[in-house]
Parts: C-alpha cells; sequence; structure tokens
C-alpha cells in the first residue's frame, strides 16, 4: 500500500515498518508491565517494612579522632563493634596526626557517615610543644570542640555526644622514643595532656555533652612508670591500654545513655532458629499483631 514502506531484514527478507512498530510496542509494553510489577512488589515490601519489627537499619556510632582512634581498629573501637554486635554499626573515622583544627574542618566528611552516636577523641596532637606543627592553642582547641558540637546539634538534633579527653603520656617510655627518632626535644609531655584535658572537660561542662575524662581514668595523676602498662611508645596504647580505653568508653556510655546501652537494644534481625526456615518471608515480613 502507498506510504506504508518495508523494512529490510536478515537475508534480504522485507518486512512492513508498521510491523517492526508493532514489534516493538509490544516489547516496550511487556518491559513496561514488568517493571510495574516489580514496583508494586516494592512498594508492598516498603508497607511491611514500616511495620515489622525486624527490618531496619542499625543506629551508627562514629568514632572521630586522631591516631588513637585509627590505631583502635584493632583495640577499642573494635571492641565497641563486638559489644554492640547486631545492635549498631562502629565506624572508625581516625585520621592519624589530625588535630582538632584540622576535624572541625572536615565536618561535612563526618555528616555523611550519618552518626546517631559521636564520640569526639582530639587533643593530643593539639598539645603538642608551642612552635610544633601540629600545635594548637589551648583556646583555639576549645573553640573547635565547640564548633563541633554545635555542627552535630544542628545536623542531627537527636545525635547523641561524648567527648574523651586526650589521655596522659609515659613521659619517660615517649622521651626514649624522641631519643630513637633523633628529636632533639620533646613534643609532647603529661602536664601538657593535662591541660588540655581540663579543657575538653571545661566544653563538656559549659554546653552539657557527656564528657570522659581519660587523662585521669588511665593514671595520669600517678607516677610515671605506673602508667606503662598502657603505653607502647609512651602515647600510643598496648593491647591493656586498648581495653582500658574500651573498658571506659563503653561504661559511659551505658551509664550516660540508656537508649544505648546493648543489653536493652533490640538486635537487627531475629536469631537463625526463629527464622521460618522453608518461608522467611514468613517470619522477616511478619507484619505485628494490633491489640
Amino acid at each position: 500500500a502507498a506510504g506504508e514502506g518495508r523494512a529490510e531484514g536478515a537475508g534480504g527478507m522485507k518486512a512492513p515498518v508498521g510491523v517492526a512498530v508493532a514489534l516493538l510496542a509490544c516489547t516496550l509494553g511487556a518491559g513496561g508491565a514488568w517493571e510495574g510489577r516489580l514496583q508494586r512488589r516494592r512498594d508492598v515490601r516498603e508497607t511491611k517494612r514500616g511495620a515489622a519489627p525486624w527490618v531496619r537499619l542499625r543506629p551508627r556510632v562514629v568514632c572521630f579522632g586522631d591516631s588513637l582512634t585509627e590505631y583502635g581498629q584493632f583495640g577499642w573501637v573494635s571492641d565497641l563493634g563486638v559489644w554492640f554486635g547486631r545492635k549498631a554499626d562502629v565506624m572508625n573515622r581516625g585520621f592519624a596526626g589530625y588535630t582538632s583544627r584540622m576535624a572541625a574542618a572536615m565536618l561535612d566528611v563526618i555528616q555523611h557517615d550519618a552518626p546517631s552516636l559521636l564520640i569526639v577523641f582530639y587533643g593530643t596532637n593539639d598539645a603538642a610543644m608551642d612552635g610544633h606543627v601540629q600545635h594548637v592553642p589551648i583556646a583555639e582547641y576549645k573553640s573547635n570542640l565547640e564548633r563541633i558540637v554545635t555542627w552535630a546539634r544542628h545536623a542531627n538534633p537527636q545525635m547523641d555526644l561524648l567527648l574523651v579527653t586526650p589521655p596522659p603520656v609515659y613521659d619517660r617510655r615517649y622521651r626514649e622514643h624522641c631519643i630513637s627518632k633523633g628529636a632533639a626535644d620533646l613534643v609532647r609531655d603529661n602536664a601538657r595532656a593535662r591541660t588540655y584535658a581540663e579543657a575538653c572537660k571545661d566544653v563538656g561542662r559549659r554546653m552539657s555533652v557527656a564528657t570522659l575524662d581519660l587523662w585521669t581514668a588511665l593514671g595520669g595523676e600517678w607516677e610515671d612508670d605506673e602508667r606503662a602498662p598502657f603505653f607502647t611508645d609512651g602515647l600510643h596504647f598496648t593491647k591493656q591500654g586498648n581495653h582500658a580505653v574500651f573498658r571506659e568508653v563503653s561504661g559511659i556510655i551505658a551509664s550516660s545513655f540508656k537508649h544505648w546501652n546493648p543489653s536493652t537494644m533490640r538486635r537487627q534481625m531475629p536469631l537463625w532458629n526463629d527464622v521460618d526456615a522453608v518461608e522467611p518471608n514468613n517470619t522477616f515480613w511478619q507484619i505485628p499483631a494490633v491489640a
């Protein structure tokens, strides 16, 4: 017929253009119908998910600090992950060598992690001696902590906060470490660590933020050699030191934030022997009975 036209096919066969268009429309229609069925299925699951007792995202605990946090990936931070188990995700956001000045400039990175509990552990590098590249004056250190707290409360008013003071320094071992590295002078000492710990506590008091006094907890007031079990080089934690930090951090979390106590938190997903082994969805997507 005039105006119908023909499309060249394999082997020289020709088919009317109208037939080809119809076939294409059929294929697209089927694809659209399939996508529609998938979307309806997703909608049903989303509806059920809102009422399901098990299927939910875990809250996030973000540990934000310097090397004492970063190296805690095999120490106190990983211990927190075990402690929370399937009830919360613990994220290590430790950055070796960082100061509170650097931390306050990278809060958008932390916001991306969407913490429900933010543990802020800075001050050890800030407390470096005057003139050292890592030194941050104590007034600025306090201002940086205040900025972090203010940002967190603005980003998510429901976010829980915990400040951790810098720990003590095991002076004798740290001095030996500095000499072995060819340093002429000490970069840090316990007396300066105490000053920054007090500054951190002051910020916590003024801004009503739970604060862990790690300087005192790890023997800041003890004789120098009594701190030996906690530190490798006088600054970073031994296995025993990491365990002590975990004990202190978990203790103040359990006492200051009752809803963060793992003993009262619901785990994500039921235990395996509570799942219908033949039809798991009968367990995962069940709608709880309404009294």
